[in-house]
């Protein structure tokens, strides 16, 4: 029974199953589970957790707001 449940198939099924997971609860905004299953950052999860993890930016969704901007003068 347990080799059967550790059979390579069902590992990369796991594997995109918890990044999914992941993905999906790392930001505010989240879709509908219908919706989830057929955007995407589903199918791209792995690859999105793998950058994650090797990324050196803060895990921040959107860059924070300048709070100073130049000027734009037209005459």
């Amino acid at each position: 029974m347990l080799k059967q449940l550790l059979a390579p198939q069902l590992v990369a099924i796991y594997v995109l199953v918890a990044c999914t997971i992941y993905v999906h609860f790392r930001g505010r905004e989240r879709l509908r589970i219908a919706r989830q299953l057929g955007d995407h950052s589903t199918y791209l999860a792995p690859y999105n957790v793998l950058m994650y993890a090797g990324s050196a930016v803060p895990n921040e969704p959107i860059m924070p707001r300048l709070t100073t901007f130049p000027s734009c003068k037209t005459s």
